[in-house]
């Protein structure tokens, strides 16, 4: 099975959870990274390590693979490998939890997915105690003007200016940031277009990712 290596990558936008999936990968056998489609998972999924291999199982011939023989599929992989859109074959999740049985070293698997693997029928077993969920949401407002953020500190240090702005300039620009949303591909479209852009995305929802984990109770 010939994998493609990661050769150029780089993150639009900084995130904030950056370090927190460094960390994990440091002390655990698996790493999932969960959110939303396009919140940006793969893109900061392969942005942390350019020597990790990346496999996507929307590629066909990755993703009848990973059906067709899931223990080989694991078994042809290298030591340290990001599997992206995980909810694609979660069949494989068996094949992983016997892996890591086998061989508990850290950072193995990094996986992807848009929805919640853990109440997929498909995992028999639970791999408690060898993976570490974490959360990804679309860009906050720091994040989309590339800042670190510091709200919640400042809020408990009693930083914050009290009352509410009046001016009608900056009401109408916090508008326009509530209604623009985190999604980074639609961030700097026209108003219009960007409205397009979700009314698509949502139609990708129902006829895509529903299907796809249409047996979650």
């Amino acid at each position: 099975m010939e994998i493609p290596h990661l050769t150029e990558n780089n993150a639009l936008y900084p995130r904030h959870l950056s370090h927190v999936l460094i960390e994990a990968l440091t002390d655990t056998p698996v790493v999932c990274l969960l959110g939303p489609r396009q919140s940006g998972k793969t893109t900061l999924a392969r942005s942390l390590d350019p020597d990790r291999v990346y496999v996507s199982l929307d590629e066909q011939n990755f993703h009848h693979l990973a059906l067709e023989d899931p223990t080989g599929f694991i078994r042809g992989l290298p030591d340290r490998v990001t599997l992206d859109e995980m909810q694609r074959a979660p069949g494989l999740l068996t094949e992983i939890k016997r892996a890591v049985d086998e061989d508990r070293r850290p950072g193995r698997f990094l996986l992807t997915g848009s929805a919640n693997l853990l109440f997929l029928p498909q995992v028999a077993e639970s791999l408690a105690g060898r993976m570490e969920i974490v959360y990804l949401h679309p860009l906050t407002e720091a994040e989309k003007e590339r800042n670190p953020g510091n709200f919640l500190r400042a809020l408990l240090d009693g930083g914050l200016e009290s009352g509410i702005s009046t001016k009608r300039e900056e009401a109408i620009l916090l508008a326009e940031r509530l209604v623009s949303g985190g999604y980074p591909e639609p961030i700097g479209r026209t108003p219009v277009r960007a409205r397009r852009w979700h009314r698509q995305y949502i139609r990708s929802l129902i006829d895509r990712d529903v299907r796809d984990i249409s047996r979650i109770r």
